[in-house]
């Protein structure tokens, strides 16, 4: 078995599959924690590679200096994996790109001021030398972020460019002022083409997210919140959540896979103008609507996201279903398409999506899944408060403590049925499922892992039998291991557990695409009134 990390990449990677049609240096990913996870799945993704062998003794290194908190060091073994990965040629030109390390005074833009931006390194480099830094110079754009890349390139914007000052920009980074008057409200990857010559050598990129009137509208809220110190903590928290947001994306200690800051200043200035007339416009809302909460754990205002049928009476209790999201996601990942929406609304069923601390905490387990081709990974480093740490394991989790503080909230808004609570989610959400069903297997009225296996041998069935259980994986699966659930299914009946694997002709988003019978699945169950 290789020893890789423990990563269960979410629906998105499935994109990945075409990396070993790259036939040229790929653009290097400025998330380390991405890069990790992208490194991860490739060989699965491309069994046949004939630079397998090579690329993968490289990602093994690049955990070993993940865990001992040499950062730049593992970014430079990762970038080096990815490129073979891809079938390109790790060339100093291409560990150079790799390097580079682009970073802005700020993450969050009010566009109406100048950005002050630093090109520096991530780990040294031996290209280019003294004498040949000369013939390089940086083009500055800024285009839409997406996760295809193919739409990346659309509707770029040109900011600047500037031939390389100086020979060592780990040393010493390029500095470079930025207009952004003309660049629209949304999510924005900041890009720097890197050109030798005429030639375009790579590129490298960053996020930063654009609100128009962010300092103003800001400082609205603040005097709003001051002038009413009595208000529900919650509503406080909804207020206050932009201003937490900005400051969390400026320091880099809150991930986001996509986020826009000038809606999320909208509603929180809505709130607040209803609040200024003594209204809760928040307090027991039906649809799919946005929470938030000031978390003892993580220091930071949380996010999350709750559906309430739009015909619920006010009264009648409610089932609930706890859905967690995969790798790279966050609260609003699982209402993106509508589908989960829809299937709860005709059924009556409330819906609780925690964001879970960060997009990749594995909802706090530590134990691993196994990939498609059947390895099995080692343990990984914790990932908090945006970053990867060389430690493996927190005082406390703050993913477990997300869901345990929103799901107190939500039963305390509403009035939820306590012997119908359910627990999913896909990929690393299905994880996250098996590992919070066996922490606190009493709340639990079924449950629903999808896509995220954790290694058979691991998990505790004396517990898990305790609990219905839909296992559901996609038989098309290239990512995550059918094998491996379909063990977990035959010991959790073997330990008299009920329990069925729902394999669906379909690959690593079966459980997306099947809502329906999830929820289905869930209502059939409840807690007995004793337990």
């Amino acid at each position: 078995m290789r020893a890789v990390l423990n990563f269960a990449a979410g629906a998105a990677l499935a994109a990945l599959a075409s990396v070993a049609a790259i036939a040229q240096p790929v653009e290097p990913i400025d998330d380390l924690q991405w890069l990790a996870i992208e490194n991860i799945v490739a060989p699965v993704l491309n069994p046949d590679g004939e630079d397998n062998d090579e690329a993968i003794a490289l990602v093994e290194q690049a955990r070993s200096q993940l865990l001992l908190g040499n950062y730049g060091e593992a970014r430079r073994l990762y970038s080096q994996a990815r490129t073979i990965f891809a079938g390109g040629e790790w060339t100093p030109q291409a560990e150079f790109v790799a390097s580079l390390a682009l970073r802005p005074a700020h993450v969050a833009l009010d566009p109406s001021r100048k950005l002050p931006l630093a090109i520096g390194q991530h780990f040294p480099s031996a290209y280019p030398t003294p004498a040949e830094y000369r013939d390089i110079s940086f083009r500055l754009h800024v285009r839409p972020w997406s996760r295809q890349a193919a739409a990346r390139t659309d509707n770029a914007i040109a900011l600047t460019g500037q031939a390389m000052s100086v020979p060592d920009l780990l040393e010493q980074p390029q500095y470079l002022l930025l207009d952004l008057e003309a660049v629209p409200d949304g999510s924005w990857e900041l890009v720097a083409e890197v050109v030798e010559g005429e030639e375009v050598i790579g590129r490298t990129a960053t996020r930063i997210f654009i609100a128009s009137g962010l300092e103003r509208d800001s400082e609205r809220l603040r005097r709003g919140l001051a002038a009413l110190p009595d208000l529900r903590p919650g509503l406080a928290a909804s207020i206050a959540y932009p201003l937490d947001l900005a400051e969390g994306l400026d320091r880099r200690d809150r991930k986001v896979r996509d986020i826009d800051l000038r809606a999320e200043l909208d509603a929180a200035l809505a709130l607040l103008a209803a609040a200024e007339q003594g209204e809760d416009s928040q307090w027991q809302s039906r649809g799919q609507t946005g929470r938030h909460y000031a978390s003892e754990v993580s220091g930071r205002i949380e996010p999350y996201q709750i559906y309430i049928p739009e015909d619920w009476d006010g009264e009648t209790p409610l089932p609930l279903a706890v859905m967690l999201h995969g790798s790279m996601g966050d609260d609003r990942t699982v209402f993106a398409d509508g589908l989960l929406e829809q299937a709860a609304r005709a059924r009556g069923m409330a819906i609780l999506s925690p964001m879970g601390d960060d997009p990749n905490s594995v909802w706090g387990s530590r134990l691993p899944a196994v990939l498609a081709d059947g390895s099995i990974p080692a343990p990984r480093p914790v990932i908090s408060g945006g970053r990867v740490q060389p430690v493996e394991r927190l005082e406390r989790e703050p993913a477990e403590a997300d869901v345990q503080a929103t799901l107190a909230l939500v039963r305390e808004e509403f009035p939820i049925d306590p012997s119908r609570i359910y627990l999913g989610g896909n990929s690393m959400g299905g994880e996250g499922t098996l590992h919070l069903a066996m922490k606190w297997p009493q709340i639990w009225a079924a449950i629903a892992p999808g896509a995220g296996p954790i290694d058979p041998d691991r998990l505790d069935y004396e517990v898990l039998a305790r609990l219905p259980a839909l296992v559901v994986h996609g038989a098309q699966d290239a990512i995550m291991s059918l094998a491996a659930s379909r063990e977990t299914v035959r010991r959790l009946q073997e330990a008299g557990g009920d329990a069925a694997l729902f394999s669906p002709d379909d690959g690593h988003g079966a459980f997306g695409h099947n809502y329906g019978t999830i929820l289905d699945f869930f209502l059939r169950h409840r807690r007995p009134a004793d337990d």
